[in-house]
């Protein structure tokens, strides 16, 4: 409980994009885990880190991701770089004159 506490108050730290509050996390996570048996033993980080990692996979810019996970350093972000794998492929189409990596549109804007 006390590991599970930690990442909460961690996810409300690092992050501009939340409203609620720490003890609101907290009582939405225990419920969820109540109902989800599969989830018993899943802390709030690792769905911090599933979120990172799937934005990396799915092509959003490591610059968009660091503010959308609220990380301060850009090399927290560029941890999960290696899960792009075909950046530098988009480059050299987009360098080629062939089609440029699509932009993924978040809340109305690119």
């Amino acid at each position: 409980m006390a590991q599970n506490r930690k990442g909460i108050h961690r996810l409300m730290q690092h992050s501009d994009l939340c409203d609620i509050g720490k003890w609101e996390v907290i009582e939405v996570w225990r419920s969820i885990r109540e109902h989800i048996p599969g989830l018993s033993d899943t802390v709030v980080y690792t769905t911090r880190h599933t979120c990172c990692s799937w934005q990396i996979i799915r092509g959003i810019d490591i610059r968009r991701v660091q503010i959308w996970m609220g990380h301060k350093s850009i090399q927290t972000t560029l941890n999960y770089a290696h899960l792009a794998q075909n950046h530098l492929l988009d480059n050299l189409t987009a360098l080629e004159g062939g089609a440029a990596p699509r932009l993924v549109v978040v809340n109305g804007k690119s």
